[in-house]
């Protein structure tokens, strides 16, 4: 019996021990998660194509490179651009060197670099990503969004022909619609609220019905012909998204236009969507509604 209560101590130490190695790789898990910033750009692609940018690339988050899934419906993570205000995003994580050169980074040439304007590198921003044929041939366009604020729909207007929209609480629309002017590049490629390219419906009176009816309207092909519906539908306000659409040209097809959808939250809820749906394509066929 003695011996007994001597090998007690020896196993409850053994039993604790076990305990112990069992949660440390919890608590390492923990700490190892991924931390993005919580202000700067998020990247989203809008190709009316259905031209995707590759997935996932990797960028410098702190001392570390970190994946990046650019999608074309969700807002990817956010990223803290360099001090030259340049995010370079890489095919594969960097390595690093080994020996007496150890914690040096062994940078590859970048996959794509994304030149951020000052004003939306230190805010939450979000660059528009339209792929060319090659990384270097992108176009970046970027707007705040505390100035495309949730519980709002958004319209882009990046086309070269004036729009016109219709809303309604009912299916009776006016007969005279708000205008939304052709798209006029900028120096920074900047989008702001009150642009004449630009169109907002905000909900701000709880009293209003949370779906609008509206029309989207494009210039009629011909020479006293009638004006062509783009989309005809409703939007359901949605106090804890914004929706952006953004109606752009189609390259390849002279009459036709393409309408590309995104949502996003104020803060991480808009995730990277790993499978985006294709844009969709606008044939011609026979609160505060106005922001300027």
């Amino acid at each position: 019996m003695k011996r007994i209560w001597l090998y007690l101590p020896l196993v409850c130490l053994l039993v604790m021990g076990n305990v112990l190695m069992a949660q440390a790789p919890d608590q390492e898990q923990k700490e190892e998660k991924p931390a993005y910033p919580t202000t700067g750009p998020r990247f989203v692609v809008c190709s009316p194509t259905g031209t995707m940018v590759k997935t996932p690339l990797y960028v410098k988050i702190d001392k570390d490179y970190l994946p990046l899934n650019i999608s074309s419906r969700f807002p990817s993570e956010r990223v803290t651009p360099e001090s030259d205000g340049t995010v370079n995003f890489y095919e594969k994580k960097p390595s690093k060197k080994g020996g007496s050169d150890a914690g040096k980074e062994k940078l590859p040439p970048p996959y794509m670099v994304i030149r951020v304007p000052r004003e939306y590198a230190r805010v939450r921003s979000i660059c528009i990503v339209v792929p060319g044929d090659k990384p270097d041939q992108n176009q970046c366009f970027f707007l705040r969004e505390s100035e495309f604020p949730t519980g709002g729909f958004h319209i882009i207007n990046f086309s070269p022909s004036p729009l016109e929209i219709f809303h309604s609480f009912s299916n009776n629309y006016p007969e005279k619609g708000d205008s939304i002017a052709p798209y006029r590049r900028k120096e920074n490629n900047g989008i702001k609220q009150g642009d004449p390219n630009t169109w907002s419906y905000v909900n701000s009176n709880p009293n209003e019905p949370a779906t609008v009816n509206y029309a989207i309207m494009a210039p009629p092909l011909k020479e006293n012909g009638s004006p062509l519906p783009l989309r005809m539908s409703r939007f359901m306000v949605n106090n804890t998204h914004a929706e952006i659409n953004i109606i752009v040209r189609h390259p390849k097809i002279s009459w036709a236009y393409s309408i590309i959808s995104l949502q996003y939250a104020p803060d991480s809820l808009g995730q990277p969507s790993l499978q985006s749906p294709s844009p969709s394509r606008a044939t011609p066929s026979s609160g505060s509604s106005r922001a300027r």
